[in-house]
């Protein structure tokens, strides 16, 4: 099944991103609280129900999670995208509130990107998209004056890694996880193109 997950997760609620009809929609736990307030039509709810305790409809699929469990609802419901063949998953009312959460669904970007999907975490102050060499090595990000954007590297080691569209640009760089020389660079041109060839690495525009 080719076409685009958007899962609402259970972090600050945000509009960044609202579900159009074609997109098939997760909602974790606190998501599908997030869910009615924009709106959006819900697919599939998961979650272990410890920060969602109003009614959830009997008509709508549900996987109940168990509170003692390896996988976050986030995680999980990643996956089971995955099992459903979606080629993209967006992320959203992901981000905020406890930091351990909010690095979770990091962690499950990088997950998402190493096994071969295009994916994004949106928020109104910070915006993530995740390449992964051999799987999606590519992307093209449209200019906003309002964030910075920065380049990291999220395995030990990236290589083969360019950039082009902004004031500092690469070609056939190497990036460690140790060291964050890709920190706040600047738009130079309305459209700026990031590749890899080996490796895991996060673009992420922040608010300024």
């Amino acid at each position: 099944m080719a076409g685009r997950c958007v899962i609402i997760s259970g972090g600050d609620y945000s509009e960044c991103l609202v579900p159009n009809s074609e997109d098939f929609v997760i909602a974790c736990d606190k998501g599908l609280e997030w869910a009615r307030k924009m709106d959006a039509k819900v697919d599939l709810l998961i979650g272990d129900f410890d920060s969602y305790l109003g009614d959830r409809p009997k008509e709508l699929s549900t996987i109940t999670l168990p509170h003692e469990k390896d996988d976050t609802d986030t995680h999980f419901a990643v996956k089971e995208a995955i099992k459903r063949g979606f080629d993209e998953i967006i992320l959203t009312c992901a981000w905020g509130g406890r930091f351990d959460h909010a690095f979770a669904n990091i962690q499950t970007c990088r997950f998402a990107s190493e096994n071969g999907l295009k994916v994004s975490l949106l928020d109104e102050r910070v915006q993530f998209y995740f390449l992964t060499g051999g799987k999606n090595e590519s992307i093209k990000i449209q200019k906003n004056e309002a964030m910075a954007v920065s380049l990291f590297a999220l395995s030990d080691a990236c290589s083969g890694v360019k950039i082009s569209g902004t004031q500092y640009e690469l070609e056939d760089a190497s990036l460690t996880g140790d060291f964050p020389i890709g920190t706040s660079n600047e738009w130079e041109k309305a459209e700026a193109e990031f590749e890899i060839k080996e490796g895991t690495m996060m673009i992420v525009l922040s608010k300024m």
